[in-house]
């Protein structure tokens, strides 16, 4: 985070974003639960717009998993999952999840809108979800998300999110009003805007803040419950205009002299803080971009009809959502994007995390290395858990990094 003095707007705007995300935390899940209060499930940020719209809480399973995995028992749970059978090369975060689920951590829901998408191991989730004896007689709603990317399969996964919506209605007892969901969705393509904006200031040399704001960005504007909220829209106007300030006066992070840009190309892993902070300090390496940590670019919800804004919705997932894209996309989609944001982002290098989870990429990655090489850009593939740093410890990843860096002349 950047500081020039201890209560200045970077410190403001830190305070507040840790305020807009104890929602996502199990907690209030668990406090709604307690309350009686009606509330979904999901293995999915589909409808992300409609859940604000309807003022329906919901959660994703799979961020319970990822967020526990930073706890202190986060060791002793991930063992635990293992037990379940799934097998080892599953991704720990979805795997914690599902046994959350089977451990009775996560309360019973009022619905479930369980879907197909990003991996083989949120399939196999769905599949727990479904058979999950305690959930029997929650009402649930199965999506299946197409893999072709053409407009016709946009449509017709548009229909599936708009029937999932009348679900959520029937279930809920709560009429969506259309108005207030295009008025959310027209709030949703600022903040969107917005972001794109940051990730523009970011790219100048040096870059102007660390690599958590655009985390915090995304993470508030995209998976929160004021998504299409004026106060999200509000924070992120605040965000870009401080950004905007520090690149006038030509400020780099503070407290680092900005060597290398390098591009952490997959989800922020678990041991993200203690790696990236030490690569920045001691190398002067800066993490730029990562799976959850880039503005878009992010499809424009078309609410010029009600088929247009559920249409928009299927795209901006399909699309823009990285695991989706990605895992569901193909070689030259995964590749197209190396190359835009290693471009738009002045970065040296490119860091793969190649996730053990990630499975369904796998085939990938040595064409991927290769066609990456012959654009003349360096890049490093490093097989590890995000999730569960005893698979190889954030000094053992630094370390690599460290020596790639050194070998590819980045670092002298």
């Amino acid at each position: 985070m950047n500081s020039d003095n201890k209560d200045n707007i970077f410190d403001r705007l830190k305070t507040e974003s840790d305020e807009y995300t104890k929602a996502l935390f199990l907690e209030t899940c668990i406090e709604k639960a307690k309350n009686g209060e009606k509330f979904g499930l999901t293995n999915e940020d589909t409808m992300t717009e409609v859940h604000c719209a309807l003022g329906l809480p919901y959660w994703s399973i799979p961020v319970f998993g990822g967020i526990m995995t930073a706890m202190p028992q986060a060791f002793d749970l991930i063992d635990k999952s293992k037990e379940m059978g799934i097998g080892s090369m599953g991704c720990t975060g979805v795997k914690m999840g599902m046994y959350m689920l089977e451990a009775g951590m996560i309360p019973k829901p009022t619905m479930l809108v369980i879907g197909n998408t990003p991996c083989d191991i949120v399939s196999s989730m769905s599949e727990l979800i479904n058979n999950y004896k305690p959930w029997a007689d929650v009402p649930k709603f199965f999506m299946s998300a197409p893999h072709d990317k053409s407009e016709e399969s946009m449509v017709y996964f548009g229909k599936q999110i708009r029937e999932a919506a009348a679900f959520l209605e029937e279930i809920s007892g709560i009429k969506l009003d259309m108005d207030k969901l295009r008025q959310i969705s027209e709030e949703a393509n600022k903040q969107c805007q917005l972001m794109l904006e940051l990730q523009v200031l970011k790219s100048a040399v040096p870059t102007p803040i660390d690599w958590t704001w655009g985390r915090t960005a995304t993470r508030i504007s995209r998976w929160g419950p004021r998504i299409g909220d004026p106060i999200i829209t509000d924070w992120l106007e605040r965000l870009v205009s401080a950004t905007e300030k520090r690149v006038k006066e030509k400020k780099g992070i503070d407290g680092i002299t900005e060597k290398i840009r390098f591009m952490w190309y997959d989800m922020i892993p678990t041991m993200g803080d203690k790696l990236f902070t030490r690569l920045a300090k001691e190398l002067g390496a800066v993490e730029m971009s990562d799976y959850y940590n880039w503005g878009g670019p992010w499809t424009p919800i078309d609410t010029s009809s009600e088929e247009a804004m559920f249409t928009s919705f299927a795209k901006r997932y399909l699309n823009d959502v990285p695991m989706a894209k990605h895992a569901m996309g193909t070689l030259q989609t995964f590749t197209d994007d190396i190359f835009r944001i290693y471009k738009e982002l002045k970065c040296d290098a490119v860091v793969m995390g190649l996730n053990i989870g990630h499975k369904e990429q796998n085939a990938m990655h040595g064409a991927v290395q290769d066609i990456v090489r012959e654009r003349g850009i360096p890049i490093i593939q490093i097989g590890c858990d995000l999730w569960d740093e005893r698979y190889m410890s954030a000094d053992q990843v630094f370390d690599k990094i460290k020596t790639f860096f050194e070998v590819s002349g980045l670092l002298t």
